[in-house]
């Protein structure tokens, strides 16, 4: 209400700000699903979403790279490449995907979800820092779901020549110089580092609230959006979220994310594979395009039925590992 009682904003206004926040009650409904499907009839549905979303966004892109024509209104380009930010959904089903195949599964299904997912995210986001956190994530998890001394050091040589080649090719420093301030991102650099500063700065004056709940459409939306217009706080995620809506992203993701982690090293070892993958998921989207902020994503609350539902059955005889 702060931004009622002080900013003079109207109380739709408020409520609409609010509204976004509203995902979180889908844990309830999620909780529900896992109780009466079961964790891997659940996953599955979803992988077969994710599919369905990455064939889509795929396609789109091939379309507009070759033929020019916009299927999707919120496509941008990178460079000469036509771009959009896959749903979080996708990012979790890889991940699972990844998990399921190096536990042993022989399923059509995970192999098309990694393989369809890894496209979207590689050839369609071309998101940076997420493409850095899906790789560690499935890394991860990988090597956690071998079993045995000669698998888990097969994998391991092979991220190791893997990366060396990236580097030995010229791609790393190409990708490293995308982030310089005379990179060809310079423009997204700066951005975030002007992006960065303003939001600590609000989060300074007031901490308990930042500069409050503020809708879009409202006409106080120039404090969100910055000096010029152009900000956007979940492109530094935890630093926007806390100069947005201050100590609240405590209550709202610093402790579920510290419960997610002290749960996880309560599990046997197979389901802790994938545990562990999905943390450093989410801790890797905390330093940028925050998953939970600021427009809720459907994904956090089913994260929070998923660790819960896995906390609930002692992180033993779940997913049928």
């Amino acid at each position: 209400m702060y931004t009622v009682v002080f900013l003079g904003q109207t109380p739709f206004h408020f409520f609409s700000a609010v509204y976004t926040y509203s995902f979180c009650l889908l844990v309830f409904p999620f909780s529900f699903l896992f109780s009466e499907l079961g964790d891997r009839a659940v996953f599955s549905i979803l992988q077969k979403v994710a599919i369905a979303i990455s064939l889509i966004m795929i396609l789109s892109a091939l379309v507009k790279n070759f033929a020019g024509l916009n299927l999707i209104e919120a496509m941008r380009e990178r460079g000469s490449s036509a771009r959009l930010g896959e749903p979080e959904f996708v990012d979790v089903m890889v991940i699972y995907s990844c998990w399921m195949l190096g536990t042993g599964s022989r399923r059509t299904l995970d192999l098309f979800c990694l393989i369809f997912g890894l496209l979207t995210i590689f050839y369609v986001s071309q998101t940076r820092v997420m493409e850095i956190v899906i790789l560690c994530s499935c890394f991860l998890t990988l090597l956690m779901s071998f079993r045995g001394a000669n698998k888990k050091a097969l994998l391991v040589c092979f991220g190791f020549f893997a990366a060396l080649t990236v580097v030995i090719s010229g791609s790393f420093d190409e990708f490293v110089s995308s982030f310089s301030l005379s990179g060809a991102e310079a423009a997204s650099t700066i951005a975030r580092q002007e992006e960065t500063a303003y939001y600590l700065s609000a989060f300074c004056r007031k901490p308990l609230v930042g500069l409050g709940m503020i809708a879009y459409e409202s006409p106080l939306h120039n404090l969100i959006g910055g000096p010029y217009g152009n900000f956007y706080p979940d492109d530094i995620g935890i630093i926007g979220a806390l100069g947005t809506i201050g100590l609240l992203i405590i209550p709202l993701y610093i402790i579920p994310m510290a419960l997610f982690v002290i749960s996880t090293f309560k599990a046997c070892r197979a389901v802790k594979s994938l545990q562990m993958g999905l943390i450093i998921y989410l801790i890797g989207t905390s330093a940028t395009l925050l998953i939970v902020y600021p427009f809720c994503s459907p994904v956090w609350p089913f994260l929070i039925a998923e660790f819960d539902y896995c906390k609930r059955n002692n992180f033993t005889d779940i997913f049928g590992v």
